[in-house]
């Protein structure tokens, strides 16, 4: 953009040049000739600001492209930053369930010896 709005000001400048000598030839054919410079120059001027401006737009899609990519790349780590947050909080959550079931099958054994006990108890009064 910045190359193309320098050549069109250069451009510019020499289609002002070519007509300050259009209005000062005495000759018509000079005249003729520094018109024709003046018109192919203010050509050459509108082409380049069209290709900065082109540019330009293509500088601003390229850049409203990346900003997307960059929200959508934020927006999937914030998900998996949740994700591992909610593994770890299932992973204690089962560690604490398998810690509970342990208990719960010593508590179990326990019951199971106490009745092995009152039976062996109870066999030996009743003979």
């Amino acid at each position: 953009g910045h190359v193309d709005r320098r050549s069109a000001a250069q451009h510019a400048s020499s289609a002002e040049e070519a007509r300050r000598r259009a209005a000062s030839a005495t000759d018509e054919a000079e005249r003729q000739q520094a018109i024709d410079m003046a018109a192919k120059d203010e050509a050459l001027a509108a082409e380049a600001d069209r290709a900065g401006d082109s540019r330009a737009e293509e500088s601003r899609r390229w850049a409203a492209n990346v900003a997307r990519l960059l929200a959508l790349l934020k927006a999937e780590t914030q998900k998996a930053e949740q994700l591992e947050v909610d593994t770890r909080a299932a992973e204690a959550h089962a560690a604490e369930a398998a810690g509970a079931s342990l208990d719960a099958l010593y508590r179990a054994n326990a019951l199971v010896d106490q009745i092995v006990a009152l039976r062996a108890d109870g066999a030996r009064s009743y003979r």
